[in-house]
């Protein structure tokens, strides 16, 4: 999806005796500056600025107009892991302040309905900004000296207690723009379900990778994500492209380098407001009211507006492992892959424990359920040994998955498995390595590039538990993941 925006110059004709306007209020873009704006509406939109709540004839006739030649590319990140993180980012780089889900209305334009009303997903959103101009009021000027040139339609409403607080917000948004950026933006939206966003990269990261793959010549730094990564980034990516500024012409094809060059070389003709500027050029509108009174009357009605705007996400419930259990043989064969037992079917990880220690077959089972607390049993969420040969006690906690030791019938430490359970990072996925032969066995439907983290010894945090320790046989470890399986 492409947003196109083009702003052309116009006006109508002029008596004679009407005085020719001051040539920076003829400037581009510049007729935005002074307008409302609602910063829980789309991100920098020249099509959603409101009405206009200052007098910019009088500001250019008082020289209270910075004008700036920026001529400046800029690529920044915006991001995050649920839909409340990706508006802060916004909110950080607007400047602006408070608990609110700034720009929510970014979040709904930019992102599919099904993308953020889940939270499984992730989000992001590279800025393509071509800076032209700035223009703004300058930043020394006092909000009481900017009320006087509020402009009399503005004044009246603001302060009339006849005028409700919603009303003044659908007629100017919640803040006055005293600063504003003119030039061009393309926004490369990217979503994914988080369980995708895998190898410890942010979504930003892939965001970033994303963009550099479409558009080589730009100049934003990326990180490397290997081939398997982004494969995996990409089973549920959704991706959107949106420019602002710029001919419609090139802007409504942009698919590789030579398209976004083009497009960045019709700024030059088709500015457009397309960023606030540097400090602080938002004014909440209830600073240009006279009367305490109803400063206090529209900054409280404030926060309820911006509830009304918050987006509310539901959970998906994800499979996770819910129990676990160890058995043992004199034959492999015998230990079953799949068990029933009270009603939970578990699956075995296909590694003998005691490989090549002799002994018994040990084999660790595992049984799957969801994790809303819908199964017979909560989720477990860590996992540790313990090693009774050198004293070790069952942590806090935890309880035992069987009284079978790791070691049977192998000689060497006594060793058992125990678990914690709780809905707090449920673990998703196992995996037991050899380490002699280096192979590796992973429990069901556990996706390429899972972040797995190793059991450590409880009496050293810093050493791996072998299974096998004090047996003699293969090194054997395990590890665990808390990336999504489904």
């Amino acid at each position: 999806m492409v947003l196109l925006i083009a702003v052309f110059a116009g006006g109508c004709k002029k008596s004679p005796t009407e005085p020719d306007p001051d040539p920076i209020t003829t400037e581009k873009g510049v007729e935005n500056l002074g307008c409302g704006y609602d910063v829980f509406e789309k991100y920098a939109d020249v099509t959603i600025v409101k009405a206009r709540l200052l007098d910019l004839n009088k500001l250019a006739e008082a020289n209270l107009i910075e004008k700036k030649t920026i001529e400046k590319s800029v690529f920044t990140t915006s991001s995050g892991t649920t839909v409340s993180e990706y508006a802060t980012s916004l909110q950080v780089q607007a400047e602006l302040t408070g608990s609110y889900m700034y720009f929510s209305g970014a979040v709904r334009a930019s992102f599919s309905q099904n993308r953020y009303s889940q939270q499984e997903y992730s989000y992001a959103t590279v800025h393509s900004i071509i800076q032209k101009l700035s223009f703004r009021i300058p930043i020394d000027v006092s909000v009481s000296e900017i009320k006087n040139y509020l402009t009399e339609t503005a004044s009246s409403k603001l302060n009339d207690v006849s005028v409700s607080p919603a009303t003044l917000f659908q007629t100017y948004g919640t803040h006055c723009m005293v600063g504003i950026i003119v030039g061009g933006r393309l926004d490369y939206n990217i979503s994914a379900k988080s369980s995708d966003v895998t190898g410890g990269k942010s979504v930003g990261a892939y965001a970033n990778y994303g963009f550099k793959s479409k558009f080589s010549s730009a100049s934003i730094s990326t990180e490397t994500i290997s081939e398997s990564q982004w494969g995996t980034f990409s089973n549920s990516k959704e991706e959107r492209l949106e420019t602002y500024g710029g001919l419609s012409e090139y802007g409504q094809n942009i698919i590789n380098d030579g398209d976004y060059n083009n497009w960045i070389q019709s700024i030059n003709d088709n500015p457009v407001f397309c960023e606030f500027a540097s400090n602080n050029s938002l004014l909440p509108i209830w600073e240009l009211c006279n009367s305490e009174t109803r400063k206090t009357e529209i900054r409280d009605a404030y926060a309820t507006w911006a509830n009304d705007k918050k987006i509310i996400q539901t959970t998906t419930p994800h499979s996770c492992i819910i129990d676990l259990q160890v058995k043992t043989s004199g034959n492999w064969s015998s230990l079953a892959d799949v068990i029933n037992e009270n009603g939970l079917i578990y699956y075995k990880l296909g590694m003998d424990c005691n490989a090549g220690a002799g002994g018994d077959y040990i084999a660790i089972y595992y049984a799957l359920g969801l994790d809303d607390g819908s199964a017979s049993k909560l989720p477990i969420n860590s996992i540790k040994f313990q090693n009774h040969s050198v004293g070790e006690s069952i942590p806090q906690g935890y309880v035992k998955a069987s009284d079978i030791d790791l070691n049977k019938g192998a000689g060497g430490d006594y060793i058992y498995l125990c678990f914690k359970r709780d809905t707090a990072d449920p673990i998703r996925g196992l995996k037991l390595h050899d380490e002699d032969n280096g192979s590796d066995i992973f429990s069901k439907d556990v996706k390429t590039g899972a972040v797995f983290y190793d059991i450590m010894r409880q009496s050293n945090n810093n050493i791996k538990q072998d299974l096998n320790q004090g047996a003699g046989g293969h090194y054997i470890f395990m590890s665990y993941s808390t990336d999504y399986i489904d």
